[in-house]
Parts: structure tokens; sequence; C-alpha cells
């Protein structure tokens, strides 16, 4: 999804909220450009491949790295260093972050997401839930 006008400044908010620093959001009308589809469908590769991670005992690090290494090798820059975290009654950890060595268990939610772009370009938001 492409975040617009209020979306983007509430997300914009919510991330500073967190000591996480200014994203800058774009705005899309008309056809996306050629660039636009490259981070688009990066994004997609990198949570395919954070999903396709997802499995009993990995670490959450293992599944950020999973998303992280897919990015770097396209020159995609994620605008948040989150890339998921568990949900089910509530939205929360374990986080999907570096050096987080939580393994995921049987009958956890996991949710594998970015927010992928590039600065002259702009970013969008991808996220994929997944069973353990």
């Amino acid at each position: 999804m492409m975040f617009t006008g209020s979306e983007g400044q509430a997300l914009i908010a919510f991330c500073r909220g967190l000591g996480l620093g200014l994203l800058k959001v774009c705005r899309c009308r008309g056809k996306w450009s050629a660039r636009q589809n490259e981070i688009y469908d990066g994004a997609i590769a990198g949570i395919e491949a954070g999903v396709a991670a997802c499995r009993l005992g990995v670490t959450a690090s293992d599944l950020y790295k999973a998303v992280l290494d897919v990015l770097d090798g396209r020159g995609i820059f994620c605008g948040y260093p989150i890339y998921g975290h568990s949900f089910g009654l509530g939205w929360g950890g374990p986080w999907l972050v570096p050096d987080n060595s939580f393994k995921v268990g049987a009958g956890m939610a996991i949710a594998v997401e970015c927010m992928a772009g590039r600065e002259d370009v702009g970013y969008v938001k991808f996220e994929h839930n997944c069973p353990s």
C-alpha cells in the first residue's frame, strides 16, 4: 500500500513517537513508474523470503536478516528497522529486529513486513502474515 495525505502524516508521527526518524512518503497518481515497480517488487520479494524462512526454531533475527538480504541485494532501504512482529490478541513482540534471539514457537502467528523504498522515489508498505 502506498501512504498518502493524512495516512502518511499519521505514519510519520507514529514512527517519530517510536524514535525511528522521519520517512519520506510518496503520493502516487496515475500509473506507477518503473522505479516504483522495482521497489514494490523488491518489497514483495523481501517479505516472501521472510515468510519462507518462518518455521519452528528460527530466531526473530534470522527472519529480519532474510528480509534485509533481499532488500539490500536490490538496493532498497527499509524506512524503519523492524521487519515484523507477532500478532494475535495484540500487536507486539517478538519484534523482527537484529540481535533478537527469540525463537519462533508452535502456534505463533508472525507478521513479516517492511516499508521499502528509496529516498528519491518513495516507500511502499507490504506485509504478509504467517502461522508457525
